[in-house]
């Protein structure tokens, strides 16, 4: 009985401890998720709308912008859609966060990353119909965009690294073990003598 409370002790903090470690990777999400309602909220107060403030000359402006699509003005005017997919998407997202199967730090971080800039925005949708977005890049011709979605373009990037990354190891690990497997079968050059030399005694 002792042995078998022990066991049920041990996988209780083991559980717990792996609670609090997730429970760190939604409350980042939440940091991040402030941090860009925060600035929208600044944007919009000190901002008018289509207005420019000059933060780097030439390279960055800041310009208070309406999208009512989906990240960079992709898929405009469509907001009941954008709004039920990025609910779906984020459900299973967070589902992700908290699943004990995904140990890696890296993944964790890139799934916090796109949960916080799906958050952010979805926010966006629902209370006011439209995106604030504010960051221009005056040296390139590209959509306006914000700190939300960064962070979900970047959380997607490493998402996709960690795929290839996963394919790759995939691929070697196939192509050793197809290898040894061909070593195996190939009988070695003292098998092949001892194997003549037999013959030649019998």
């Amino acid at each position: 009985m002792s042995f078998a409370k022990g066991v049920i002790e041990l996988s209780t903090k083991m559980r717990n401890k792996l609670m609090l470690s997730r429970l760190l990777y939604v409350g980042a999400a939440a940091a991040l998720i402030g941090f860009d309602r925060l600035v929208k909220w600044l944007v919009v107060r000190y901002i008018d709308y289509r207005d420019s403030v000059v933060v780097i000359k030439g390279l960055l402006d800041f310009t208070h912008w309406h999208n009512d699509g989906a990240a960079f003005g992709i898929l405009s005017g469509r907001q009941t859609f954008l709004i039920i997919v990025t609910s779906v998407f984020l459900i299973t997202a967070l589902g992700f966060l908290l699943s004990p199967k995904i140990k890696s730090k890296f993944t964790l971080i890139a799934i916090t990353l796109i949960i916080s800039g799906g958050v952010g925005n979805w926010i966006d949708r629902v209370v006011d119909g439209y995106v604030v977005d504010y960051i221009e890049l005056k040296f390139i011709n590209f959509a306006i965009f914000n700190f939300a979605d960064m962070c979900a373009v970047a959380g997607a990037f490493m998402l996709f690294f960690v795929v290839i990354a996963d394919e790759v190891r995939h691929y070697k690990a196939k192509k050793a073990c197809e290898v040894e497997l061909e070593t195996a079968a190939v009988p070695s050059e003292s098998e092949t003598i001892s194997d003549k030399e037999s013959d030649k005694d019998v």
